[in-house]
């Protein structure tokens, strides 16, 4: 996979969050002091002013001493920790295939939708309802599935035509903090809790832009399917300013990777996964090399021309793909817990997976800080969800959550546990109060592909879903 570049490294003063941002990004945007933690005349960094997603710091207020590790800030980020080794490593067979096949024909396409919702005054989400706002009616599209025909039910345009309808909802729902919409729009789960949480971090948005993004494609993945649930994969690549904060540059549009899931024939599709990425340093977008195969070759000759599916795995992985997170969450627990990589392991050295266990080690296992003392634990939880697709050259992946269960004690000198009344210490979720612990359920999103001689992984933002405390 060659060598990951290190990444600058941002920590809420609490030591709950951290915040990459790369290489390229050499100083604050304002007076251009070194990134190596928050800037030390106190500005904030790119994207706006990102929160921690446990305790609602300010990433502004990091430390730079502090290298302790819990949870990703609020997606302004646009973390795009893994994607410059993952790019590299698959640019060859991503320019063979699009000689081959036109990229829109492969995945199918959308134009910018139509009749989108006018944005109406905000709604704010607190600590204490996390849900606010108006309900949603979900467009019939939302309830599609393909036509009866050859048995397969879901299909490009169905998948297409799903996520074009769901993104003006989404973003009317984001740049209004209407939760209440972000609730009917996203699958119930840890993802959609931990997703609305963050939103009431600091009871004034859901996203650090204001108008809402302008969609322009819209690419499916869709894997051959007879029977419920349902998913697949759509990419969208969207315009518009995001804005920076203390006079930082603005970013111009993004990509997410969506999910979208329908529990049965009566039921909506819903977002059940979200990776949200920001261009890359050259004005590109990334593009997953999903591999795929048309209508006839899946064995679907009835369906009309422009119907690609994502086919099955042609090759084999060392390991079962349904061991895949589990994989990666036993190697990050090992590098917390002995401060170095496991001795027989499927990560390559200098790889992304191993770039965060190094930066998991540089924080044992009962790290101390300001008073309170962490333990972490990494698993695997199926519950959270498992989707999987086949890669560029066969290789089969998975997206999904790692569980990431942590929990502070108090170290002396302290006695307790603070949550003060804004709830600011320790997340929206918590009540004011002192506590003799805290106990935090996260997820992380990745995806875990094969690489032939072993696995690698990219990674989104990762929530906290879950949070209560102690006497």
């Amino acid at each position: 996979m060659g060598t990951s570049t290190p990444y600058h490294t941002i920590t809420c003063m609490n030591g709950h969050a951290f915040w990459q941002l790369p290489p390229s990004a050499r100083g604050c945007p304002q007076c251009g002091a070194p990134l190596f933690g928050t800037c030390p005349n106190g500005h904030a960094f790119r994207w706006g002013e990102a929160r921690c997603r446990v305790c609602g710091r300010s990433a502004s207020e990091a430390y730079p001493g502090n290298p302790e590790l819990a949870h990703m800030v609020r997606s302004s980020s646009f973390r795009t920790r893994g994607w410059i080794v993952f790019i590299s490593s698959v640019a060859v067979l991503v320019l063979v295939a699009l000689a081959i096949f036109p990229y829109g024909t492969f995945f199918g396409s959308s134009a910018t939708p139509k009749g989108e919702p006018a944005v109406s005054a905000p709604v704010y989400p607190t600590a204490s309802q996390p849900i606010a706002g108006a309900a949603v009616r979900l467009p019939a599209r939302m309830y599609a599935t393909a036509p009866k025909g050859d048995g397969v039910l879901v299909t490009t345009s169905t998948a297409v035509g799903v996520a074009d309808a769901a993104w003006p909802l989404f973003e009317h729902a984001m740049v209004t903090n209407d939760t209440k919409a972000i609730s009917e729009i996203f699958a119930p789960g840890a993802f959609r809790t931990g997703f609305i949480m963050s939103c009431a971090l600091d009871g004034t948005a859901c996203s650090t832009y204001t108008t809402p993004l302008t969609l322009r494609n819209v690419f499916t993945v869709v894997p051959v399917e007879h029977a419920y649930p349902l998913y697949f994969l759509a990419q969208l690549t969207a315009s518009g300013t995001i804005p920076g904060s203390s006079g930082g540059p603005s970013s111009d549009g993004l990509t997410e990777e969506e999910i979208f899931t329908k529990a049965s024939s009566v039921m909506p599709w819903r977002i059940a996964f979200l990776l949200q990425i920001s261009k890359n340093t050259d004005g590109t977008y990334f593009d997953f090399p999903f591999a795929f195969e048309d209508g006839a070759a899946a064995g679907f000759p009835n369906l009309p021309q422009g119907e690609y599916f994502n086919p099955s795995p042609t090759e084999s992985s060392l390991i079962p793909v349904s061991e895949y997170e589990a994989s990666l969450a036993t190697y990050w627990q090992t590098w917390k817990t002995t401060g170095e990589a496991p001795s027989a392991s499927l990560y390559p050295v200098s790889g992304v997976a191993w770039s965060y266990g190094k930066y998991l080690a540089s924080s044992p296992q009962g790290f101390i800080y300001r008073g309170s003392k962490n333990l972490y634990s990494f698993s695997a939880d199926p519950a959270l969800g498992m989707w999987y697709f086949t890669a560029q050259g066969g290789y089969p992946m998975v997206c999904g959550s790692i569980l990431d269960s942590s929990t502070n004690f108090p170290a002396p000198p302290s006695g307790m546990l603070y949550q003060d009344s804004g709830r600011e210490n320790w997340g929206a979720p918590l009540p004011p109060g002192s506590y003799s612990a805290i106990y935090t359920k996260t997820i992380h999103l990745v995806c875990i592909f094969s690489i032939g001689t072993g696995l690698e992984e990219i990674g989104g933002d990762s929530y906290a879903y879950a949070i209560h405390g102690t006497s």
